[in-house]
């Protein structure tokens, strides 16, 4: 039978109280016994050092013995110091041969217990004096029988003892197994995945800090499961974009290839669904590309991260210049502060100004600003454009992988909603950080810790 714990706590009390009490009385028992037959001993000692005075002064001890026996109430024997009886209140044949009247005929206070003709225990106590060695003898029944009641009140008390014990073992039990059995509770709820749980309150002991564990593992398996599934809902997102981006360049080369198959266009129109092939197979290959881009990125690790010196002015300039070249009817302006020095990778800085520069030429209107500056401990890069700007729900998911704020009008211009995840990724992994904000301008700033901080 499995005994659940307040039974084996119950258990263990009343064991140990017992086990206690049993210890307790043996020990008393033995004590008091040791205890009551040393006075006797010394009484018996005392009275025959007080006797030997009326010895001296008496000539008739076979009288003396007597009345002594009635005045000290117990048995007086008188020897001479050869160890040979002279006179004894109860005569006893084998007197002579007593271990105490050896002792005491060697000048040292003699003393014995031993059982007497009726089987009861006697102590005699034998005391050298000048004239004589005098014996005083007394049965040890008086002692047996104070012991005797002395275990009888300790057994009533044993009895009260354990009843006590197993009451507060009771309480005690119940009070130690209710938190036991509301953590055992809540480690249940837990193991099924409800981590919502009730545990009592912190103690400064063992239940306490058990139940601060709980709290904690529960807490940290509830964000653990709530980032679990927001994996899992962004690789179903993943997927799903990753599907919806693949159908519409792979269904065009599809069916611009079916055509050239099972038709005979003329020149013109063969050159048309060969360009439309060519430039839905280029879209591909860029996505391809972004993804496998995003891909390294996630799984490279922090010690393989770049950071170095990287002049930041120069990289501007130098992204700026390439972006005019492709800046068909956008104008560009620059205002870069010198000595702009910052900490990361100088191919990550320059693809995240060439992503920021190329959307804002693409969406931002007539007119772009490339501003770089030192803000304390950063170096601080905006990318500012007039154009149809963000709206505010969409600002705080422009940076989610495959999200477009106007998806149409993204694809058309060659679009697929990985730029800005790559960007903010190459940010962060510099322990920099991107932001934007839009009303009348959509400005992206950029932070990256400067190499002088």
């Amino acid at each position: 039978m499995q005994l659940t714990f307040r039974a084996k706590l119950l258990a263990g009390q009343v064991a140990l109280v017992a086990i206690v009490v049993g210890v307790v009385i043996v020990q008393l028992d033995r004590s008091l016994a040791n205890d009551l037959e040393e006075q006797l001993k010394q009484r018996l000692e005392s009275q025959a050092v007080g006797a030997a005075q009326w010895v001296k002064q008496n000539r008739h001890p076979e009288k003396l013995v007597t009345r002594l026996a009635t005045v000290v109430g117990a048995r007086v024997g008188i020897f001479d110091h050869a160890g040979e009886l002279i006179a004894d209140s109860e005569p006893q044949s084998d007197a002579q041969t007593a271990t105490e009247i050896a002792a005491a005929t060697d000048g040292t206070v003699g003393r014995a217990v031993r059982e007497n003709g009726r089987g009861e225990s006697v102590a005699h106590v034998a005391v050298p004096t000048d004239d004589a060695i005098i014996r005083l003898s007394a049965p040890l029944a008086s002692i047996d029988a104070t012991i005797a009641g002395m275990r009888k009140r300790l057994g009533y008390a044993s009895l009260l003892a354990l009843l006590a014990a197993i009451g507060l073992g009771v309480l005690a039990s119940r009070i130690a197994a209710r938190p036991l059995r509301t953590m055992t509770r809540a480690a249940d709820r837990i193991a099924r995945g409800e981590y919502e749980v009730e545990l009592p309150p912190r103690t400064p002991d063992e239940f306490g800090l058990l139940s601060g564990t709980l709290a904690s593992l529960a807490s940290q398996l509830r964000a653990d499961m709530a980032r679990i599934e927001q994996l899992e809902r962004v690789r179903r997102d993943f997927i799903a974009n990753v599907s919806h981006e693949l159908r519409t360049p792979i269904t065009t080369i599809q069916g611009y290839a079916e055509t050239l198959l099972d038709s005979e266009p003329d020149a013109a129109s063969r050159r048309e669904f060969t360009e439309a092939i060519h430039r839905q197979a280029m879209r591909l290959g860029s996505l391809t590309a972004q993804l496998l881009r995003l891909s390294e990125l996630e799984a490279r690790a922090p010690e393989e991260e770049v950071h170095e010196p990287v002049d930041v002015g120069a990289i501007a300039e130098h992204v700026v210049s390439d972006a005019k070249s492709r800046a068909d009817g956008v104008s560009i302006e620059t205002k870069l502060e010198e000595d702009l020095v910052a900490l990361g990778d100088p191919l990550s800085v320059e693809q995240i100004l060439d992503n920021l520069i190329d959307n804002a030429i693409k969406h931002g209107g007539k007119l772009v600003r490339v501003e770089a500056r030192r803000d304390r401990a950063d170096i601080v890069v905006s990318i500012t454009d007039r154009g149809p700007g963000i709206a505010a729900e969409h600002l705080p998911r422009v940076f989610e992988r495959f999200y477009r704020v106007d998806p149409s009008r993204s694809r058309a211009q060659g679009g697929s909603g990985l730029g800005l995840a790559i960007t903010k990724h190459l940010c962060e992994a510099m322990g920099g950080r991107i932001s934007v904000t839009s009303g009348d301008e959509t400005r992206f700033e950029v932070r990256l810790p400067s190499a002088a901080a």
